[in-house]
């Protein structure tokens, strides 16, 4: 199981993401991801104040940028599918200043037709982490449970609507696996620094899959 699954951006990609990072006046970190569970790449792109589109890069699911900076303006993001098509979301920043935006795949269910798989763009808010330590998010529509350090067992409810939050483990070490035992990955990072573990629906019998995002510290802001 691979701890992080971050895209890899080219030279002039890298060097936005470190000027957003950097940004005066930003009101508002986001971290940018695909989890929509198949296999096709999405490509994620950001329009700049000068009206240029930058591409961030090709996200398979399970790719998550790290915490950015906005600008301190209304800021459009672009996400193209190549089967499901675009969607574009504009963020304003504001004083809640932690947020998850990705991309997921959901069944349609207009009256008159049948259900079709559509391209879904969703927004959480986060709260910065605790000192250390791990909490979970479930942002399938099933229930799902996960074995910690091989002998707890933490029921993780679905995140639909708003995000709920469930705290895993205050240590700095903390082997996730499924709830029976199966894929299991330790995550220790390097610093005391909080985790946010990431479920989000896969095809096939796993049903789920994870990542692990920092989130950041107490006190930020």
């Amino acid at each position: 199981m691979t701890f992080f699954r971050r895209p890899r951006f080219p030279a002039a990609t890298a060097l936005l993401l470190a000027w957003l990072g950097t940004a005066p006046g930003a009101h508002a970190d986001i971290a940018i991801a695909n989890f929509c569970g198949d296999t096709n790449p999405l490509a994620i792109s950001i329009k700049l104040a000068s009206g240029e589109t930058a591409k961030l890069g090709d996200f398979t699911s399970g790719q998550i940028t790290g915490f950015l900076a906005l600008e301190n303006r209304p800021t459009d993001f672009v996400f193209v599918h190549p089967a499901l098509g675009t969607k574009t979301i504009t963020l304003q920043p504001t004083n809640s200043p932690h947020f998850l935006l990705f991309a997921q795949i959901r069944m349609t269910n207009a009256p008159g037709k049948e259900p079709a798989p559509a391209l879904l763009l969703q927004k959480y808010p986060v709260t910065a982490g605790q000192a250390k330590g791990y909490r979970a998010i479930n942002l399938g529509e099933q229930p799902a449970t996960l074995l910690l350090d091989g002998k707890k067992k933490v029921k993780c409810p679905p995140s639909e609507k708003q995000p709920e939050i469930v705290d895993l483990s205050p240590a700095k070490s903390a082997t996730v696996a499924r709830e029976n035992g199966a894929d299991p990955v330790t995550y220790t990072p390097e610093e005391d620094t909080p985790f946010l573990v990431i479920l989000y629906p896969v095809a096939g019998p796993k049903k789920f899959d994870w990542t692990a995002q920092p989130l950041p510290p107490p006190g930020a802001k």
